[in-house]
């Protein structure tokens, strides 16, 4: 039974001592023996931080240093390598089926013409700002030559996509409480500029 004091307020804990552990210092001076009958002698979290901070801080010392170019960074690579555009395989009967049937009789495009235009949106040269402006036709132009989809199918995709002022401002009274009904840059990333779109990618 362990002799512990400061177990009420106004004492002192330092003279808390497990009988078990004055024997084995006892025996032990040193700490150099090895736990018996799967004694269990703790984990010094402390000194596992310690020793792994300084194997970090070696590593570090011992790297060379290495500059790091900003434009590069920032800039995305210049290298362009086109891949053929696949339309998405739809299981007859599938929800998605059923989705890309209702999409195509309400809008007038389907899944494989909405991911067209995302995608080559997505690929469109940036200025250095990351950003970049293009006219709807363009747009749909070379949504069509990369994907071979009906121009009228990209272009019904292109406004759907599009975020303009008529859908932008909400028309309920307490529109901040109805943040996933607002029609935003999340589901419409194409924002309406003039004539144009900004893109960026």
């Amino acid at each position: 039974m362990s002799q512990c004091t400061g177990l009420f307020p106004g004492s002192s804990l330092r003279g808390c001592r497990s009988p078990r552990l004055a024997e084995r210092d006892a025996a032990d001076p040193v700490g150099v023996a090895k736990p018996q009958g799967g004694e269990h002698l703790g984990f010094d979290l402390g000194a596992y931080r310690r020793a792994r901070q300084h194997r970090m801080i070696a590593a570090a010392v011992d790297a060379e240093p290495e500059l790091l170019d900003a434009s590069t960074l920032l800039t995305a690579p210049p290298v362009r390598t086109e891949i053929p555009f696949t339309a998405p395989v739809l299981a007859a009967g599938s929800q998605l089926a059923q989705a890309d049937r209702l999409l195509r009789q309400q809008w007038g495009c389907g899944l494989d013409a909405l991911g067209a235009v995302l995608a080559t949106a997505s690929d469109w040269p940036t200025s250095e700002h990351g950003t970049a402006t293009v006219t709807i036709e363009d747009l749909v132009a070379e949504s069509a030559a990369w994907s071979g989809l009906p121009a009228d199918h990209l272009r019904a995709a292109v406004n759907r996509l599009r975020l303009h002022p008529g859908n932008a401002a909400s028309t309920t009274e307490h529109a901040y409480t109805e943040v996933e009904r607002r029609t935003r840059p999340l589901t419409h990333p194409l924002i309406t500029d003039g004539e144009n779109l900004l893109v960026l990618p």
